[in-house]
């Protein structure tokens, strides 16, 4: 999809285009869910040289996420990647605890 089109939603100016997929389920008893979100982007431009600079070219997200019944929140194989910039999230965050691991690299 073309981001200019969401400019006014986001209230910025944003240039590229990404295509975003979105599954899961959830209960509504203890508000716990399972959810993966995965897509692709290119170009993305919200108007912040070094924003727009880091996600220059082709990026690709992955994130598998749950969150059961108590608020604790884990992440697996979750990542963000493009030439410029790496980011790995994993672990589980407890409901107001201490978040879980992550690494971030860039070229």
């Amino acid at each position: 999809a073309d981001l200019a089109a969401y400019s006014d939603l986001a209230g910025a100016d944003l240039n590229g285009a990404a295509n975003v997929t979105l599954a899961g389920r959830g209960n509504l008893s203890d508000m716990s869910f399972e959810a993966s979100v995965n897509g692709t982007a290119t170009d993305v431009a919200i108007g912040s040289d070094i924003a727009d600079t880091l996600m220059a070219g082709t990026s690709t997200l992955a994130i598998d996420v749950t969150r059961d019944g108590d608020g604790a929140l884990t992440f697996r194989d979750s990542r963000f990647e493009n030439d410029q910039v790496s980011a790995d999230l994993g672990g589980t965050r407890s409901h107001g605890g201490p978040p879980g691991d992550t690494s971030a690299s860039s070229a």
